[in-house]
């Protein structure tokens, strides 16, 4: 079980990796100093994610949760770039060989999966140092979603 979880990790990563991905890129925007998981929820009466300089443009609220009508963006070869809301960038710690510090605010893992119970396709994103993602639990319930 431990070895088909990294197996999605590592395939979620590969496909968020490189700037040859045939979708457009995507940019997370989050609220300045937020840390923890990011929840884009599939969700019929969600948000379109508009597309911003060419690229898709996913501004999270506070909550860190945001749905969305579409996760096809998010689901297609992209080059995933993230940043808090007043520009400052947040690096990406994937498998291209950017490795970056454990106490640097990174991009730590993208997970794609279907919520238990009800169904509900997601994608989640971690944001954090490497300690806060050591410490995040392997099963997460959705905030206002799952009980």
């Amino acid at each position: 079980m431990r070895r088909a979880a990294f197996l999605l990790v590592i395939l979620a990563l590969a496909g968020c990796g490189g700037g040859n991905g045939s979708g457009s890129p995507v940019e997370l925007v989050v609220p300045k100093g937020y840390t923890g998981t990011v929840w884009l929820l599939l969700d019929p009466n969600g948000e379109d994610i508009p597309i911003v300089d060419g690229q898709y443009r996913i501004t999270v609220p506070a909550g860190g949760v945001m749905r969305v009508r579409s996760l096809k963006h998010m689901e297609q070869w992209h080059a995933l770039s993230a940043r808090y809301d007043d520009g400052t960038a947040i690096r990406s710690d994937d498998i291209s060989g950017a490795r970056i510090g454990p106490d640097v605010v990174a991009v730590r893992g993208i997970w794609s999966g279907v919520s238990q119970p009800g169904g509900r396709e997601y994608q989640r994103i971690f944001i954090g140092t490497a300690a806060e993602r050591k410490e995040m639990p392997e099963r997460q319930d959705i905030p206002g979603i799952d009980k």
